[in-house]
Protein backbone atom coordinates (compact mmCIF):
# COMPACT_ATOMS: atom_id res chain seq x y z
CA UNK A 1 0.00 0.00 0.00
CA UNK A 2 1.08 3.53 -0.69
CA UNK A 3 1.26 6.20 1.96
CA UNK A 4 -0.14 9.65 1.40
CA UNK A 5 1.13 12.04 4.03
CA UNK A 6 1.13 15.81 4.56
CA UNK A 7 4.00 16.37 2.11
CA UNK A 8 2.23 14.45 -0.63
CA UNK A 9 -0.96 16.45 -0.08
CA UNK A 10 1.14 19.59 -0.46
CA UNK A 11 2.77 18.17 -3.59
CA UNK A 12 -0.64 17.60 -5.18
CA UNK A 13 -2.11 20.93 -4.13
CA UNK A 14 0.90 23.27 -4.51
CA UNK A 15 0.76 23.47 -8.33
CA UNK A 16 -3.01 23.96 -8.17
CA UNK A 17 -2.66 26.70 -5.56
CA UNK A 18 -0.01 28.44 -7.67
CA UNK A 19 -2.32 28.37 -10.70
CA UNK A 20 -5.13 29.62 -8.50
CA UNK A 21 -3.03 32.60 -7.40
CA UNK A 22 -2.41 33.42 -11.06
CA UNK A 23 -6.13 33.21 -11.76
CA UNK A 24 -7.41 35.05 -8.70
CA UNK A 25 -5.02 37.99 -8.56
CA UNK A 26 -7.97 40.26 -9.38
CA UNK A 27 -6.27 42.39 -11.98
CA UNK A 28 -8.41 43.75 -14.76
CA UNK A 29 -12.01 44.53 -14.12
CA UNK A 30 -12.89 44.24 -17.75
CA UNK A 31 -15.54 41.64 -18.30
CA UNK A 32 -13.53 39.38 -20.58
CA UNK A 33 -10.56 39.33 -18.20
CA UNK A 34 -12.79 38.72 -15.19
CA UNK A 35 -14.58 35.86 -16.94
CA UNK A 36 -11.23 34.22 -17.74
CA UNK A 37 -10.24 34.49 -14.07
CA UNK A 38 -13.58 33.02 -12.97
CA UNK A 39 -13.27 30.13 -15.41
CA UNK A 40 -9.65 29.44 -14.45
CA UNK A 41 -10.50 29.34 -10.73
CA UNK A 42 -13.49 27.11 -11.41
CA UNK A 43 -11.29 24.59 -13.23
CA UNK A 44 -8.84 24.54 -10.34
CA UNK A 45 -11.62 24.08 -7.76
CA UNK A 46 -12.97 21.21 -9.85
CA UNK A 47 -9.49 19.62 -9.94
CA UNK A 48 -9.09 20.03 -6.16
CA UNK A 49 -12.43 18.28 -5.53
CA UNK A 50 -11.38 15.52 -7.92
CA UNK A 51 -8.04 15.03 -6.11
CA UNK A 52 -9.77 14.80 -2.70
CA UNK A 53 -12.14 12.15 -4.03
CA UNK A 54 -9.25 10.26 -5.63
CA UNK A 55 -7.39 10.23 -2.30
CA UNK A 56 -10.49 9.06 -0.40
CA UNK A 57 -11.17 6.35 -2.99
CA UNK A 58 -7.56 5.18 -2.65
CA UNK A 59 -7.93 4.90 1.14
CA UNK A 60 -11.25 3.08 0.76
CA UNK A 61 -9.86 0.58 -1.71
CA UNK A 62 -6.80 -0.08 0.42
CA UNK A 63 -4.36 1.38 -2.11
CA UNK A 64 -3.43 4.25 0.24
CA UNK A 65 -2.81 4.11 3.99
CA UNK A 66 -5.00 6.56 5.91
CA UNK A 67 -2.99 9.32 7.57
CA UNK A 68 -4.86 11.76 9.89
CA UNK A 69 -2.28 14.48 9.17
CA UNK A 70 -2.92 14.12 5.44
CA UNK A 71 -6.65 14.36 6.06
CA UNK A 72 -6.16 17.52 8.13
CA UNK A 73 -4.02 18.98 5.35
CA UNK A 74 -6.70 18.20 2.75
CA UNK A 75 -9.40 19.86 4.83
CA UNK A 76 -7.31 22.94 5.61
CA UNK A 77 -6.15 23.47 2.05
CA UNK A 78 -9.56 22.86 0.52
CA UNK A 79 -11.05 25.37 2.99
CA UNK A 80 -8.45 27.99 2.02
CA UNK A 81 -8.97 27.46 -1.69
CA UNK A 82 -12.76 27.61 -1.24
CA UNK A 83 -12.45 30.88 0.71
CA UNK A 84 -10.32 32.46 -2.01
CA UNK A 85 -12.70 31.23 -4.69
CA UNK A 86 -15.68 32.66 -2.81
CA UNK A 87 -14.01 36.09 -2.81
CA UNK A 88 -13.51 35.88 -6.57
CA UNK A 89 -17.09 34.64 -7.03
CA UNK A 90 -18.30 37.69 -5.08
CA UNK A 91 -16.36 39.94 -7.48
CA UNK A 92 -18.11 38.19 -10.33
CA UNK A 93 -21.50 38.72 -8.69
CA UNK A 94 -20.84 42.47 -8.47
CA UNK A 95 -19.85 42.55 -12.15
CA UNK A 96 -22.82 40.55 -13.46
CA UNK A 97 -24.96 43.57 -14.28
CA UNK A 98 -22.34 45.64 -16.14
CA UNK A 99 -20.82 42.57 -17.80
CA UNK A 100 -24.19 41.03 -18.69
CA UNK A 101 -22.81 37.52 -19.27
CA UNK A 102 -20.09 35.73 -17.33
CA UNK A 103 -20.15 31.98 -18.11
CA UNK A 104 -17.19 31.45 -15.79
CA UNK A 105 -19.34 32.73 -12.92
CA UNK A 106 -21.80 29.84 -13.24
CA UNK A 107 -18.99 27.31 -13.57
CA UNK A 108 -17.25 28.68 -10.48
CA UNK A 109 -20.53 28.63 -8.58
CA UNK A 110 -21.06 24.94 -9.34
CA UNK A 111 -17.51 23.97 -8.40
CA UNK A 112 -17.76 26.00 -5.20
CA UNK A 113 -20.91 24.07 -4.39
CA UNK A 114 -18.89 20.84 -4.77
CA UNK A 115 -16.11 22.08 -2.49
CA UNK A 116 -18.57 23.33 0.13
CA UNK A 117 -20.44 20.01 0.01
CA UNK A 118 -17.17 18.11 0.50
CA UNK A 119 -16.27 20.28 3.49
CA UNK A 120 -19.73 20.39 5.05
CA UNK A 121 -20.33 16.64 4.68
CA UNK A 122 -16.77 15.46 5.25
CA UNK A 123 -16.45 11.80 6.16
CA UNK A 124 -13.03 10.45 7.00
CA UNK A 125 -12.24 7.67 4.54
CA UNK A 126 -11.75 4.21 5.93
CA UNK A 127 -10.51 1.07 4.23
CA UNK A 128 -13.23 -1.28 3.06
CA UNK A 129 -13.37 -4.42 5.17
CA UNK A 130 -16.45 -6.31 4.19
CA UNK A 131 -17.71 -8.30 2.51
CA UNK A 132 -14.29 -8.00 0.90
CA UNK A 133 -11.80 -5.25 0.34
CA UNK A 134 -12.34 -3.35 -2.86
CA UNK A 135 -8.77 -3.62 -4.06
CA UNK A 136 -8.11 -3.55 -7.77
CA UNK A 137 -6.28 -6.68 -8.80
CA UNK A 138 -3.23 -6.25 -10.92
CA UNK A 139 -3.00 -9.49 -12.86
CA UNK A 140 -0.30 -10.45 -15.31
CA UNK A 141 -1.14 -11.92 -18.70
CA UNK A 142 -0.73 -15.52 -17.47
CA UNK A 143 -2.93 -14.94 -14.43
CA UNK A 144 -5.56 -13.20 -16.54
CA UNK A 145 -5.56 -16.08 -19.02
CA UNK A 146 -6.00 -18.59 -16.15
CA UNK A 147 -8.98 -16.65 -14.77
CA UNK A 148 -10.59 -16.45 -18.20
CA UNK A 149 -10.05 -20.18 -18.68
CA UNK A 150 -11.68 -20.96 -15.31
CA UNK A 151 -14.65 -18.76 -16.19
CA UNK A 152 -15.04 -20.41 -19.58
CA UNK A 153 -15.08 -23.87 -17.94
CA UNK A 154 -17.95 -23.02 -15.58
CA UNK A 155 -21.17 -24.91 -16.29
CA UNK A 156 -23.94 -22.87 -17.93
CA UNK A 157 -26.64 -21.30 -15.77
CA UNK A 158 -30.11 -22.80 -15.62
CA UNK A 159 -32.35 -21.14 -18.28
CA UNK A 160 -34.53 -19.48 -15.62
CA UNK A 161 -31.48 -17.98 -13.87
CA UNK A 162 -29.90 -17.02 -17.20
CA UNK A 163 -32.98 -14.92 -18.09
CA UNK A 164 -32.80 -13.07 -14.76
CA UNK A 165 -29.12 -12.36 -15.24
CA UNK A 166 -29.65 -11.10 -18.78
CA UNK A 167 -32.49 -8.81 -17.63
CA UNK A 168 -30.39 -7.35 -14.84
CA UNK A 169 -27.42 -6.85 -17.17
CA UNK A 170 -29.59 -5.00 -19.69
CA UNK A 171 -30.89 -2.63 -17.02
CA UNK A 172 -27.54 -2.17 -15.23
CA UNK A 173 -25.24 0.74 -15.86
CA UNK A 174 -21.91 -0.19 -17.43
CA UNK A 175 -18.98 -0.57 -15.07
CA UNK A 176 -16.09 1.87 -15.41
CA UNK A 177 -12.92 0.44 -16.94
Amino acid sequence: MKTFDFEQVQAVLSPLKAKFEDCAHGEGNQCETLDKHLDCCARICFQVALEVRKWARGVFSGEIVFDPDAEAAWRTEVQQIASQAIRLWQMGRKAEVPCWELPGQSFLESTLWQLRWLLDHWVSPKPSVGPSARVRLKLGENELAAVRKQLAELPPLEPRVQKKVERSLRSAKPLPP
